[in-house]
């Protein structure tokens, strides 16, 4: 990870804005509850609501000069950001840090429920978004094979009109290698999990997939949160080995617009599996089949926020939203027994 003095120091004042907003208890204003208040603040005539609560006595003096230090930073990180091309006509935004680009998603009404998007961070931007299986089988699908070439280039939107149409690399994959895959982690769930065993059977076969996802990747399904903030824990997260990548990235996706609109997809949420996968409910998971996971990285059908990986933006939490690595990745030996 490289990183520069100005990076640094703009990521210092942006955690410094960033906790004192996120732990600022905002009052109730106009009929708005406290969560909409800040949100209101944040968005394009935030300086003006701003104002309006000024005038009005609602924000306390105690409040006053950390909040209006904390706002200024806020309405500054689209200008702080460095536009660049991402292919095809499409520009996309790399934002200082993750901070800024937490206060941009909030900006740009971000749905933290979950109910229409959901979010993937990466803690590398090269990286595209590559369903687990076929990492450990590079010819299947990077973005330079032929099946990848031929799906972006010729196939795309015929894919879209002709859903049923599938990338041959990915199909041969997922019919020859995967069933001996997931039988392997099967078993390797039930040594792990033996509590689990009537449990775990009673799923269908598309949950399994996704508890076999979360424990031990290596599945046709992509992982994402409903939680931005889940989303940029993993972005930061530094790898075993090695340093953080000088970019990482959230992605946002839509699972009603492949569900319902691109009709390619499927998915499995946290609240469709037993609450004894703690980590997956606390994480706020949501699991993807994707027939055709080359559009996700088809610029302008998904967005990508790109940030630069900082020192004081390393292993990013937020106690606020529940976002901690003793929250996110609690001791599970308890049902291991």
């Amino acid at each position: 990870m490289k990183s520069s003095l100005y990076l640094e120091q703009r990521a210092q004042a942006a955690a410094e804005a960033f906790r004192f907003f996120n732990e600022w208890a905002a009052p109730d204003y106009a009929d708005l509850p406290s969560p909409e208040v800040k949100r209101s603040l944040l968005r394009s005539n935030g300086r003006y609501f701003f104002c309006e609560m000024l005038r009005r006595g609602a924000i306390s003096n105690a409040d006053l000069e950390g909040l209006t230090c904390a706002l200024r930073h806020a309405w500054s990180v689209d200008d702080n950001a460095e536009v660049i091309d991402a292919g095809d006509g499409v520009t996309e935004n790399v934002f200082a840090n993750v901070y800024d680009l937490l206060f941009a998603s909030e900006r740009r009404r971000a749905d933290d429920t979950g109910s229409y998007y959901v979010y993937r961070g990466q803690r590398d931007a090269r990286w595209g978004l590559i369903p687990s299986s076929c990492r450990g089988h590079p010819n299947v699908w990077t973005r330079d094979s032929p099946d990848a070439k031929e799906q972006r280039v010729q196939n795309i939107y015929t894919h879209l009109a002709t859903p049923k149409a599938k990338s041959r690399g990915l199909a041969h994959h997922f019919a020859t290698h995967w069933p001996t895959e997931r039988c392997d982690k099967i078993a390797q769930m039930r040594v792990r999990f033996p509590r689990l065993r009537e449990i775990f059977n009673s799923l269908n076969e598309l949950q399994q997939d996704a508890v076999l996802q979360h424990y031990f990747s290596g599945t046709p399904l992509l992982d994402f949160s409903k939680s931005v903030y889940v989303a940029a824990f993993f972005a930061c997260r530094p790898p075993d080995c090695g340093d953080l990548a000088d970019e990482g990235a959230i992605y946002r996706v839509s699972p009603t617009d492949i569900e319902d609109e691109l009709k390619i997809g499927r998915k499995v949420e946290a609240t469709d599996l037993p609450d004894l996968f703690l980590r997956v409910h606390r994480q706020r998971g949501v699991f993807l089949e994707i027939e055709f996971p080359a559009l996700l990285n088809e610029p302008g059908l998904f967005e990508r926020w790109v940030f630069y990986q900082t020192d004081v933006g390393r292993s990013f939490e937020s106690r606020t939203h529940g976002v901690t690595e003793e929250l996110l990745l609690p001791d599970e030996s308890e049902i291991s027994k």
